[in-house]
């Protein structure tokens, strides 16, 4: 099978406050507007056959199990094999040694295979069962049902093994493998864990990831190559002094340069426009995992794994809080242009993966971004500046700036709102938003930020050149 997998953006159940979230963020616009989880994604699922889902929360792992276990409804609506979903089976209120539908001798041999080995455990009805110990009873109820129709059919399982001490988990996936072999049962598993592919051994598998498409190994391979490779470094997130307090895989954030071709992997994250203008500089955050976990090394290519960016580009022509800052006015000579398109970039683009969010990132990915960035001044207009502080809390200041007063009685005006963002003029022809764009701001009302980045360590380093260039060529003379 193939699977296509798309969410809406709108909201299921609408309220004020969604209205307000969508309207503010240009989240609802279009009824077409719609999040892609996987295009085309060649997907091996069925009775015989172990399919295995990885990836990290939220990376779309568990859409994807469902979809495919929804394609195995549709056949076994037709007359194929059964598919039993375990997490959504009604648990009888019978001891265990009663609760499979199967012979005594049968049922013990099951309830040991998947790791309910104890007798005094069969005395107990689910209900007395812990967490860990109705999963188990899940997954052997779960078989027991895929093998009662006339022909072993498939069991479906999200977070399998999640509720598992890691010992536990792989004898259970061990012997998942040996049912699937002995029994011709399939099973669709989800987990978060790339502990267990080993003892799993599944037929086929997807690997999610938090930026990008999913890689299925039906895909024909490429050659792997490390995606640190050719990318030129600038450093750890956070230095080894700057540790405490932090998260625990602080100490494994590192940062490179980014360019405009890394910005596809994030667009779906990001709340507007997916697309993007000039860059003049960029950075990307990465989370290399350490030696030993999983198994890997830092040369390993899955190790290394993008889960943020910052990407700053060439700033429109006016904006009402830069001419309040700058004391300048809207109207530009070319040598004005010029030194403004030299010393100003704006912050356009700044997507962390949902998984990081909330871990008091934001603020030092930016500040570490803009202190590598060597333009002397940084801004910004975001509807998160009205609230979120982040960016205040990485150097920038936010400007009071009132909107210019309407000319149109029409509320939103596509002229008036495209002022802005820097679009319009006083030509004959004056530019203004995309009609798209429009749609998707115009009920926001963005804050404007500066950053005064002349005492960063790129804009150092660039003076520092610049001067040493000078006087190079004033000896040359």
């Amino acid at each position: 099978m193939h699977l296509s997998v798309s969410h809406p953006l709108r909201p299921r159940r609408r309220s004020l406050n969604t209205a307000r979230v969508a309207a503010s963020f240009g989240l609802d616009v279009a009824p077409a507007d719609r999040l892609t989880i996987a295009e085309d994604l060649p997907v091996h699922a069925g009775p015989g056959r172990i399919t295995l889902f990885t990836g990290p929360s939220g990376s779309g792992k568990s859409t994807l199990l469902r979809a495919a276990a929804d394609r195995l409804e549709s056949d076994a609506a037709a007359g194929g094999p059964p598919v039993v979903r375990a997490d959504a089976l009604t648990l009888p209120d019978r001891p265990l040694a009663d609760a499979l539908p199967i012979g005594f001798d049968a049922a013990c041999a099951l309830l040991s295979k998947c790791g309910l080995a104890e007798p005094r455990l069969l005395l107990r009805t689910p209900a007395e069962l812990s967490d860990g110990q109705r999963f188990r009873f899940r997954l052997a109820l779960a078989v027991c049902l895929a093998q009662g129709g006339k022909e072993p059919g498939a069991v479906v399982c999200d977070e399998f093994a999640a509720v598992l001490d890691r010992t536990l988990a792989a004898a259970v996936a061990h012997n998942v493998r040996r049912l699937c072999a002995a029994t011709g049962v399939g099973f669709l598993l989800a987990t978060t864990h790339d502990d267990l592919a080993d003892d799993l051994a599944p037929h086929h598998a997807v690997r999610c990831r938090s930026a990008g498409p999913p890689l299925s190994d039906a895909t024909p391979a490429e050659e792997e190559q490390n995606p640190l490779a050719g990318r030129r470094s600038l450093g750890p997130l956070f230095a080894p002094d700057d540790l405490d307090g932090r998260i625990s895989f602080a100490g494994d954030l590192r940062l490179t340069v980014a360019s405009r071709g890394d910005w596809p992997a994030f667009a779906d994250w990001h709340y507007r426009a997916h697309t993007v203008g000039v860059v003049r500089f960029g950075v990307m955050l990465w989370h290399v995992r350490p030696p030993g976990v999983i198994g890997k090394s830092d040369e390993s290519p899955s190790t290394a794994e993008p889960v943020g960016i910052a990407l700053f580009c060439s700033p429109p022509l006016s904006l009402r809080g830069r001419n309040q800052y700058f004391g300048t006015g809207s109207r530009w000579t070319s040598a004005g242009l010029k030194a403004m398109n030299a010393q100003l970039v704006t912050l356009s683009r700044v997507v962390l993966h949902p998984t990081y969010r909330g871990c008091s990132l934001a603020a030092p990915f930016v500040a570490a971004a803009c202190d590598a960035c060597p333009f002397p001044w940084i801004e910004s207009l975001t509807q998160l500046g009205q609230t979120h502080p982040f960016l205040e809390r990485s150097g920038f200041v936010k400007l009071p700036v009132e909107p210019a007063p309407s000319r149109s009685s029409k509320p939103n005006d596509l002229r008036q709102h495209s002022a802005l963002y820097g679009a319009g003029g006083r030509g004959k022809k004056k530019a203004t938003l995309s009609a798209v764009s429009h749609a998707k701001s115009r009920h926001a009302a963005p804050a404007y930020l500066i950053r005064d980045n002349r005492s960063a360590p790129a804009v150092l380093e660039t003076n520092r050149l610049t001067r040493r260039r000078q006087e190079l060529e004033g000896c040359d003379e």
